[in-house]
């Protein structure tokens, strides 16, 4: 069982072997946009013609905006975990008794893990190697 950090593939100690492979995945958020609307619509009569004795239909304009609600859906690229066989020791790092520790942390912990070696005791690390 990998641990959620190396699931992640997030660990500062465990690198992977290889590039992990990318998925699209779709998505959807809600969205709302705005448009602008236009509009000619009769709003009267007007004298036209000679010595404006005709009548004539008046036109108004009005322009507004609508505001429109919807989903969108875009597409986002997620990284997948590193298979379990291609996950390694990050460089600086050796592999001891489950875990992938730097080299730093195994000079400063010799006899800690020379006794717990001597006694058995093995702290299962992430991957059952």
């Amino acid at each position: 069982q990998l641990s959620e950090n190396v699931k992640l593939n997030v660990a500062d100690s465990w690198c992977c072997k290889i590039e992990p492979q990318v998925e699209t995945i779709s998505q959807t958020r809600q969205i709302t946009y705005y448009v602008l609307r236009h509009e000619r619509h009769k709003c009267g009569y007007d004298g036209c013609g000679f010595l404006n004795l005709g009548r004539c239909t008046k036109w108004c304009s009005e322009t507004w905006t609508e505001a429109i609600d919807g989903v969108e859906t875009y597409l986002v690229n997620k990284t997948l975990p590193c298979p379990k066989n291609e996950l390694q020791c990050c460089p600086n790092h050796i592999f001891i008794m489950g875990h992938c520790l730097s080299f730093a942390e195994v000079y400063d912990n010799q006899n800690l893990l020379m006794e717990l070696s001597e006694l058995n005791i093995v702290m299962p690390g992430p991957i059952g190697i």
